[in-house]
C-alpha cells in the first residue's frame, strides 16, 4: 500500500507542500515560512522522474528569499536508488564536499510520503554543454572532474551496496532484453561483448588486487557541473555502488566516445576530454601506472550498457553509431584478451556455449542421446540449426531440424527446441507430459543439461490459438477444446510443485501499477485506489485452491490442434484456478476486438465459462464466479502495462488498445464491487 500511493503522491500538491513545510523548518532559519510554491518536470526520460521545486520563503526579517530544489522519483527497476544517493550525499557532505572547489548538493532528505528524494540544486552549466559548444572552459572542467574523482576514491568510503556477480548477471540479461527488442539483428554481437565482459569483471571481484570503494556509478557528462562561483559540483549518486574505482573512469571515456561518434563533439576535442580527466585523477591519487586492462574492460561494458539504453528510450540513433559501438567495444576486448577467441568470433550467438549452435557438437550429443529421445532410430541423417536468436536473456532459443534414420528403414523428420529453463519448469513438464490422466497435448521434455541450464523438447506441431481463423464457425469448438484442456490440467495432481506465493503476487501488482504510471498517470482514475483493493480482495482467497495453474495461460500458448496443446510452463505453480479463466477471458475479449461483434464476443466467453465449469457443482460455480473479476481485473491491468510499455506512444494501436482496456477494467471495477 505504501510503496504503490508513492507514484500517486508524487502528483499531490497538497503532500509536497507539507513535505517542503518539514524541509524549511529542518534546514533554513527558524522563523521562516513557505509563501507559495512551483513545480516543474524537467525528467529527460519518460520512466523517470525529475522535479525542479522553487520556493518563495519569508524569512524573519521580513525580506523574501527564493530557494530552487530538486526532487528525484526512481524508476521502477531501481526503487532503492534514492536512499542510495541521500547516503552517499550525506557522508560526502559531513566529509567537506560542501564548500570550496569540490561540492555535492546538499541532500535534504528521503521522504517516504511522496517516494522521492529531495536536495537543494546546483546551478551552473553541465561538461556535456560546454563540450557540445567547443566552450574552451570544458577541458578545465574535465581535469577539475578528474581532480574530483580522484578525491571521491582516495577517501575510500563503504557507503551504498557493492557491487556482487549476481548484479552483473542481471544487468546483462537487462541489456540483452534491450537488444532484441530494439535491435535484434545486433543481438548476437552484443551477447558475445557481454557475455564476454561479464566473466571478466567477475575475474575482477573474486581475484582482482584492488580497494573497493564508493564510487560514482553513472559518471555521465550532464552529471558534472561547473557552478555560478567557479566551482565544480557531482550530481545524481542513485546508482553509486561499491567496486573498482577504475569503472568511474571506463564509464567517463564510454561517454565521451558516444558524444564523438554522433558528431556532437569533435574527434580531437573528444581526445582532449578524454586526457584532461586522466591527468586530474593522476595529480590527485598518483597513480601513473593506472592498470589500462580494466580500464579498456569497463570502457567495453559501458559503451554497451549505453547502447542499449539509448535503444530502450527509443532515442533516434543511426545505425553506423551502433555499428561503431559494437566493433570498439569488441576490439577493446580482443586487445586485451578477456575473452576466448572463439566467443568473439563472427558464429551466431557465440554466448560462451558454442556448443549449443555448432553442428559437430550438437549431431554427436543427439547420437549419444538417441536410444533415449526417439526409440527405433539408429542415426542421425542430417541436422539444421535455425533460428538461434535470443527472445529474452533468459530464453536463448534454437531450434534443431533432425532428419532421422530409422532400424527398420526409411527417414523420420523431428524438431528439437532448447531454452535457458530451470530445474523446476523442467520438472514441471515432465510430470505434465508423464500424467496419466492427461488429455491434452503438450511438449515431450527430452533431457534437462546441467551444464548449460538447458531444457531440450520436442517441438509441438500446429498453429497457436492467436493463429485462427476466428470468424470460421469451428472456432467456437476451439474455445470449448480449449476450456476443456485447461479443466483436465486442473484436475491433474501434484505434490512436488511450488505454491505461487502471495508475496510474488504483490510484487507483481506492484510492477504493473509503476509500468503504468511512469508512461500514463492519468489514463485510469483512482488506479492506486483499485490495485489496493484488488490486494486486499485477493489475499483471502489466493491459496482457497491448490492446482496447477498454467499463469500464462494465452493464445500464444495454446496449439489449436485436435487435441489441444498447451505450452510454456516457466511460470506455473499451485494456485487458484481463476488465475487461468481470467487470464483467457481478459487476453480473449482484446484479440477480438475489432474483428468480431460485441455480442459474438460475450458469446464465446461464455461458451468457455460454461465449458469450464461443466463439472462443478452449484456452490463451486457460484464461488469460483464471484471472485473471477478479481482475477480478470488482475490480467487487463497486466496487458495494459504491457501495452503501454511495447507499443509506440502515437500509433493508432496503442490508443484503440487504452480505451478498450479502460472500458473493460471500469467494467471489471463495478462487477468486482472493490471500490
Amino acid at each position: 500500500m505504501r510503496t504503490s500511493r508513492r507514484w500517486f503522491a508524487a502528483n499531490d500538491r497538497r503532500a509536497l507542500g507539507r513535505v517542503w513545510q518539514t524541509i524549511v523548518r529542518r534546514y533554513y532559519p527558524a522563523g521562516a515560512r513557505l509563501i507559495r510554491f512551483s513545480t516543474a518536470d524537467v525528467g529527460r526520460y519518460r520512466f523517470k522522474r525529475s522535479l525542479l521545486c522553487t520556493l518563495h520563503l519569508r524569512l524573519p526579517n521580513g525580506s523574501r528569499s527564493i530557494v530552487r530544489l530538486r526532487g528525484n522519483l526512481p524508476s521502477q527497476d531501481t526503487p532503492g536508488e534514492i536512499k542510495i544517493a541521500d547516503a552517499v550525499q550525506k557522508r560526502l557532505w559531513k566529509m567537506g564536499f560542501r564548500a570550496g572547489p569540490l561540492r555535492v548538493p546538499r541532500t535534504l532528505g528521503h521522504f517516504p510520503s511522496v517516494g522521492m528524494n529531495f536536495y537543494e540544486d546546483f546551478p551552473g552549466r553541465n561538461l556535456k554543454d560546454l563540450a557540445k559548444r567547443r566552450d574552451q572552459r570544458s577541458l578545465g572542467l574535465a581535469r577539475r572532474a578528474g581532480n574530483w574523482l580522484g578525491q571521491l576514491h582516495r577517501a575510500t568510503l563503504q557507503v551504498g551496496p557493492r557491487r556482487t556477480a549476481k548484479r552483473i548477471r542481471l544487468e546483462r540479461d537487462f541489456f540483452l532484453d534491450d537488444f532484441s527488442r530494439f535491435a535484434p539483428a545486433a543481438t548476437g554481437r552484443a551477447l558475445r561483448v557481454l557475455d564476454s565482459a561479464v566473466q571478466s569483471q567477475i575475474d575482477i571481484l573474486r581475484h582482482g588486487r584492488w580497494q573497493p570503494c564508493t564510487i560514482h556509478g553513472d559518471l555521465n557528462l550532464s552529471n558534472i557541473i561547473l557552478g555560478q562561483d567557479q566551482s565544480i559540483g557531482f550530481i545524481d549518486f542513485g546508482t553509486s555502488t561499491v567496486f573498482d574505482p577504475l569503472n568511474d573512469i571506463g564509464n567517463f571515456l564510454a561517454q565521451v566516445d558516444i558524444l564523438v561518434w554522433s558528431g556532437k563533439v569533435a574527434h580531437s576535442q573528444g581526445k582532449k576530454l578524454q586526457q584532461e580527466l586522466l591527468d586530474g585523477y593522476v595529480k590527485v591519487t598518483g597513480r601513473p601506472a593506472m592498470n589500462r586492462t580494466r580500464i579498456d574492460l569497463h570502457r567495453a561494458w559501458w559503451t554497451i550498457q549505453i547502447l542499449a539504453y539509448t535503444l530502450s528510450t527509443k532515442t533516434s540513433i543511426g545505425r553506423h553509431i551502433a555499428e561503431r559501438a559494437l566493433t570498439s567495444a569488441t576490439s577493446l576486448l580482443r586487445r586485451r584478451s578477456f575473452a576466448p577467441v572463439d566467443s568473439l568470433t563472427d558464429q551466431p550467438l557465440g554466448l560462451l556455449r558454442p556448443a549449443l549452435i555448432n553442428h559437430t557438437a550438437m549431431t554427436a550429443y543427439f547420437t549419444d542421446h538417441l536410444a533415449g529421445f526417439f526409440q527405433g532410430s539408429n542415426k542421425v541423417e542430417r541436422l539444421t540449426i535455425e533460428q538461434p536468436h535470443a527472445l529474452s536473456a533468459r530464453s536463448f532459443l534454437t531450434r534443431y531440424v533432425l532428419l532421422l534414420r530409422r532400424q527398420t528403414g526409411g527417414a523420420d523428420r523431428r524438431v528439437v527446441r532448447g531454452n535457458f529453463w530451470d530445474r523446476r519448469t523442467y520438472e514441471i513438464l515432465r510430470s505434465v507430459y508423464r500424467h496419466p490422466r492427461r488429455t491434452f497435448k503438450t511438449m515431450h521434455p527430452l533431457q534437462y543439461e546441467n551444464k548449460f541450464g538447458y531444457v531440450f523438447y520436442e517441438e509441438l506441431d500446429g498453429p497457436s490459438l492467436r493463429l485462427a481463423k476466428f470468424r470460421s464457425p469451428s472456432f467456437a469448438a476451439v474455445i470449448s477444446g480449449t476450456a476443456r484442456a485447461l479443466q483436465n490440467l486442473h484436475s491433474l495432481v501434484f505434490r512436488k510443485v511450488r505454491m505461487l506465493s502471495w508475496q510474488d503476487e504483490r510484487q507483481f501488482l506492484q510492477l504493473v501499477l509503476a509500468g503504468i504510471r511512469q508512461h500514463d498517470r492519468r489514463l485510469i482514475p483512482n488506479l492506486d485506489s483499485i490495485i489496493y483493493s484488488l490486494k486486499r480482495a485477493a489475499k483471502p482467497i489466493w491459496n482457497n485452491y491448490r492446482v496447477l495453474v498454467h499463469n500464462d495461460f494465452q493464445a500464444s500458448n495454446i496449439i489449436a490442434s485436435s487435441p489441444i496443446g498447451i505450452i510454456d510452463y516457466t511460470r506455473s505453480g499451485l494456485g487458484h484456478p481463476m488465475i487461468d479463466v481470467g487470464n483467457f477471458l481478459a487476453h480473449l475479449r482484446i484479440m477480438l476486438a475489432g474483428i468480431l461483434p460485441r455480442h459474438r464476443i460475450e458469446k464465446l466467453a461464455d461458451l468457455f465459462l460454461r465449458t469450464y465449469l461443466g463439472r462443478a457443482s452449484s456452490h463451486q460455480r457460484q464461488s469460483l464466479l464471484r471472485v473471477l473479476p478479481l482475477f480478470e481485473l488482475r490480467s487487463c491491468l497486466e496487458i495494459l502495462a504491457v501495452t503501454l510499455t511495447n507499443l509506440p506512444r502515437a500509433s493508432r494501436g496503442r490508443k484503440f488498445y487504452q480505451a478498450l482496456l479502460k472500458m473493460n477494467i471500469a467494467s471489471l471495477v463495478r462487477k468486482a464491487g472493490i471500490l
